[in-house]
């Protein structure tokens, strides 16, 4: 008795074989020790001496296929068994190792740790990725291309690529993902020398006139060595860093934007920064004025204890809220769309008692608030 897949022992009438997991089928040839026979069956179906049955299937764990031998008499028979245990596919999806050629991956790796970030040298363009599965019939693929566990695979990459190392179980489920985060460095630059000095400029009052904090500093670099970095300082804080490309000797711009200041003086210093060193820039102070709302006017309209105050800026920076007083009491209150430098307009209806009256109206916005120069009114 004989198995096309592994060797069959012989116990008694028994013959024994193990088959690796995954083996789907066998087939089994019969040798009669009688030069001749009435028939063989190998499970059932006829076969000839010494000629392999067909493919006899085959499940995970043990399978008994029986054999019968009809000796030339045609009624004598002789029962056998041949008893194969095929191996149990395996449900790990895991690796076991993972390791990268000319780095480390971080964090070290671990089974359950599906995510990794590997740094390269700079202008590396390749990486060679050494993945081994846990189970040794696991499928494996790298970027979906089927690598085999323990052996290096080489793949082309660059910064910011994420390479994907999949495993997939033997038996078909379980899949898990490894990914690694590939970071690539630019190379060195090499600057000829420190950049040249920039100007700064404000913007301050170009728009209306006003100089109400908010305003553009910018700087300008007309000619010579560029820089890669621009930082700008306000009374010696930095403020702002500004990214640059350098292009050999052009000029080079950069604007920040500047808002909401007090009233009050503020100076603007900067610094341009490449490989080689860096160069402050020149010096520009603002002078902030008019941050506070302008002055509104105040009348009241109309006669009798029925009155309504009106309340105007005619140009100016703007508020953002408004208040209404009549004898120093608050009548009214209420919100403002800023504009600057367009007119604002409130109007509130307001009963007045007989007598003496003093109104005034108050615009207000983030660095303070205006009044206006009050207005006696008589109600008879």
């Amino acid at each position: 008795m004989a198995t096309d897949v592994a060797a069959a022992a012989r116990s008694g009438n028994t013959w024994h074989a193990a088959v690796p997991a995954g083996t789907d089928h066998l087939r089994i040839t019969v040798t009669p020790t009688a030069a001749a026979v009435a028939g063989i069956t190998i499970g059932g179906v006829p076969v000839q001496p010494g000629v392999e049955s067909e493919p006899l299937a085959l499940v995970e764990g043990t399978n008994t296929i029986p054999v019968v031998v009809t000796a030339e008499d045609g009624t004598t028979r002789q029962e056998y068994s041949v008893v194969v245990e095929r191996g149990f596919l395996d449900a790990d999806a895991t690796l076991s190792k993972l390791s990268v050629t000319g780095s480390n991956l971080s964090p070290e790796f671990t089974s359950d740790t599906e995510e990794y970030s590997v740094e390269l040298p700079s202008g590396s363009t390749s990486l060679t990725v050494i993945p081994t599965t846990t189970a040794t019939q696991s499928e494996l693929d790298v970027d979906g291309t089927s690598v085999q566990s323990g052996t290096g695979h080489a793949l082309a990459v660059v910064d910011g690529q994420v390479v994907k190392i999949a495993v997939a179980s033997a038996d078909g489920t379980a899949r898990t993902v490894y990914s690694l985060i590939v970071s690539v460095p630019a190379p060195p630059v090499t600057d000829p020398a420190p950049p040249a000095c920039g100007v700064l400029s404000t913007t301050s009052g170009w728009a209306h006139g006003l100089h109400d904090g908010n305003f553009q500093v910018t700087m300008n670099l007309w000619w010579g060595t560029n820089a890669r970095t621009f930082r700008l300082f306000e009374n010696g804080v930095l403020m702002a860093t500004v990214p640059l490309t350098a292009d050999g000797v052009s000029a080079q711009n950069a604007t920040v934007d500047i808002s909401n200041r007090l009233n009050g003086t503020y100076a603007y210093t900067g610094e341009l920064v490449n490989s080689a060193g860096s160069t402050a820039t020149t010096t520009v102070a603002v002078k902030v004025a008019d941050a506070a709302p302008g002055q509104p006017v105040v009348r009241v309209a109309g006669s009798g204890a029925q009155r309504t105050v009106v309340a105007d800026l005619w140009w100016g920076t703007n508020a953002s809220s408004y208040r209404i007083f009549d004898n120093g009491v608050l009548v009214a209150e209420g919100a403002l769309a800023p504009s600057t430098p367009n007119a604002q307009h409130v109007e509130t209806p307001l009963t007045m008692a007989s007598g003496e009256h003093v109104v005034t109206a108050v615009f207000a916005n983030h660095a303070g608030e205006t009044s206006s120069k009050p207005l006696k009114v008589a109600v008879p």
